[in-house]
């Protein structure tokens, strides 16, 4: 998106917010246990840069990846990492295993192909590398609740949905 009157950027800010539970309530132990204290991580749709700010406080090597210029903007008062301004639908500018870990936050839903997203990550991972991973569940007890007025179907940039089976590969 090209700026802050888009209809993405209400989204952004959302993921703001559940960024900063996802990692305090989970990420960040598991990083702990597993990660070197300056191991390299990617937030892949990085948007505003909430997580990788975070993640700068913990000592880690930060880079993110993002479509959008404006968010990127916003993303460099927010964040020290190495930022790129990318497309993730085609090949990553990153080396074969270069990340100790890749944080894909709610972004599985938008690219063109995920089994090739995700393959592309696993490139770019180290071996034993791990894989933080968020989408959109289609069996989820707000779906059930909300049905067709769910937030995840009415957003036009979702290109598929998922429920746990349908991740499993």
């Amino acid at each position: 998106f090209k700026g802050k009157k888009s209809i993405y950027a209400s989204n952004y800010e959302y993921k703001l917010g559940n960024i900063s539970m996802v990692y305090k309530e989970r990420a960040l132990e598991i990083l702990q246990k597993n990660v070197p204290r300056n191991g390299k991580i990617l937030d892949a749709a990085c948007a505003f840069g909430g997580l990788l700010g975070l993640l700068d406080r913990d000592n880690f090597q930060t880079y993110g990846i993002d479509i959008s210029k404006y968010a990127l903007e916003k993303a460099r008062k927010t964040t020290k990492a190495k930022l790129t301004q990318g497309d993730l639908n085609t090949k990553l500018p990153y080396k074969n295993n270069s990340f100790d870990a890749v944080f894909a936050l709610d972004i599985l839903e938008h690219v063109e192909s995920p089994h090739r997203f995700l393959l592309e990550l696993g490139r770019i991972l180290k071996k034993g590398g791990i894989l933080f991973m968020q989408t959109p569940n289609i069996n989820s007890f707000f779906e059930k609740i909300y049905k067709k007025r769910w937030f995840a179907y009415s957003d036009k940039t979702h290109l598929h949905l998922f429920n746990r089976k349908s991740l499993q590969f």
